[in-house]
């Protein structure tokens, strides 16, 4: 409206098939089939990962909504609901190095800085 032209200089057929505007219908379709592709691999990781089929994946775990984490339980998207704190321990347990874990984890009261420093003394205690 207010004589703004927009010109697009480029090399290769396709370097400008995502300018701002609307898609063209070979565009489009391009990228669906990147995004269905891209979703086909999510949904048979998830399905491997959580031991359950892809239809189970595709119907049930959420479709693409946000979730809370009671119902990501109730879904069986999830194992357990726990704080970070927790769940470092419970890992740290399992290969029964607790101490240096504790010693690893972020202490968000802290600075950046102050993290490093930690982190380099517990790597030097384990040396």
């Amino acid at each position: 409206m207010l004589g703004v032209v927009t010109t697009l200089v480029s090399a290769g057929r396709y370097k400008t098939e995502l300018r701002p505007g609307p898609l063209s219908d070979e565009a489009r379709a391009h990228m669906q089939s990147l995004v269905d592709n891209a979703y086909e691999m999510f949904v048979g990781a998830v399905a491997k990962g959580r031991g359950v089929t892809s239809a189970a994946v595709r119907n049930g775990f959420g479709e693409g909504r946000i979730v809370s984490a009671q119902e990501a339980l109730r879904l069986g998207m999830v194992d357990r609901i726990a704080t970070l704190d927790e769940t470092i321990a419970r890992l740290a347990g399992r290969s029964g190095e607790a101490a240096s874990a504790r010693a690893l984890a972020p202490d968000y009261s802290t600075s950046n800085l102050d993290l490093r420093r930690r982190r380099a003394r517990a790597q030097e205690r384990t040396l």
